[in-house]
């Protein structure tokens, strides 16, 4: 016996249906958009390694782990021994201490390699939120301070001179301006003792100053003909009585 669904059974049903499937696929999709992905990070035991610590490296760890937490993200630690050269990856929680010191740049997406004193000596440290981001480390030039000193120095030197030579420019110019003054004041007490000398000891008025001037200078003749325009004989009117 052949089994077959009404008509109107299959057009009901259809569309309730596909709107099932859709709804429960986008709950499904939400529930793992929301879902925090965990990182992909390198994860090897400490190795030994040929990265001399300069430029950009590789870990060469062939390991790569998902981590366990959400929260946990990679890091990369360099450590130099006596003869060679040793690199750990691994997972970590950036809230949590790693061989005793705080990861300070866990929001980076580059392994940086910062200089760090962790348990067991001096290394250098990066983390970073990228997927196995750990696997390629840079390392920053380190900057010898003592070879910015001389050059300072030299600098320093080199600009000295100018504002000494400014300073002695203004010592000699007031200098210069003060002994003129001295002299130009010197000058006239002579001139005044020498005319007081040839005026016979007297206090010389100007007009005997003028006189007794041996500098013949405009001056003088101005003041004599102002001398001799001022002693003509005033006109004498006489009263007849």
């Amino acid at each position: 016996m052949e089994f077959r669904l009404p008509l109107f059974v299959c057009v009901t049903l259809l569309p309730m249906l596909t709107l099932f499937v859709l709804e429960s696929g986008a709950s499904i999709a939400g529930m793992f958009s929301a879902m925090p992905l965990r990182k992909l990070c390198k994860f090897c035991d400490l190795e030994r390694s040929s990265c001399n610590g300069t430029g950009t490296c590789f870990s060469n760890c062939s390991i790569t782990s998902i981590c366990q937490e959400d929260e946990e993200i990679c890091v990369a630690i360099w450590r130099r021994n006596e003869s060679s050269f040793s690199v750990e990856t691994l997972c970590h929680d950036p809230s949590q201490r790693l061989y005793g010191v705080r990861l300070e740049d866990s929001n980076n997406t580059a392994c940086v390699m910062t200089e760090k004193n962790i348990t067991g000596g001096p290394a250098f440290v990066c983390s970073c939120v990228a997927d196995e981001c750990n696997d390629h480390m840079s390392f920053v030039p380190v900057v010898d301070v003592t070879q910015e000193v001389p050059m300072a120095s030299v600098i320093l030197i080199s600009l000295l001179p100018l504002p000494v030579l400014l300073c002695a420019v203004v010592a000699m110019f007031y200098w210069y301006r003060v002994a003129r003054h001295r002299h130009i004041n010197q000058e006239w007490e002579n001139g005044r003792k020498k005319r007081k000398a040839k005026a016979g000891g007297l206090d010389c008025s100007d007009a005997c100053a003028i006189m007794m001037d041996d500098d013949g200078s405009d001056s003088s003749s101005t003041h004599a003909n102002n001398l001799n325009h001022n002693t003509e004989p005033l006109p004498i009117e006489l009263d007849m009585q």
